[in-house]
């Protein structure tokens, strides 16, 4: 999932689920680093390959501090480099096509 969708909301029926406020930019932190795949992010943390693909694809729900560690000596970046949040009163719809 990229950070352009992870922030959308998805109309169901008559309820909505929230957007995301907070956000990765893990796979552009890492692509500005030389690293250009889900494969090549989970050598360079050494985390299980599920883990490097969900990172890579922005699916992630928490990140332990760990791994936040391990991200930003690969990637040399700060913690703030990694994430945006986006604040909202209120929730988002998405129109109709």
């Amino acid at each position: 999932m990229s950070s352009i969708t992870s922030i959308l909301c998805i109309r169901l029926f008559s309820f909505m689920i929230p957007c995301r406020m907070v956000s990765t930019r893990i796979r552009e932190a890492a692509e500005e680093a030389g690293i250009t795949s889900g494969y090549q992010l989970t050598n360079a943390l050494g985390v299980s390959p599920s883990m490097g693909a969900r990172l890579w694809k922005d699916d992630v729900r928490m990140i332990a501090l760990s791994t936040i560690e391990k991200l930003c000596n690969a990637l040399n970046c700060e913690p703030q480099d990694l994430f945006t949040y986006r604040k909202s009163g209120s929730q988002r719809r998405m129109r109709k096509s």
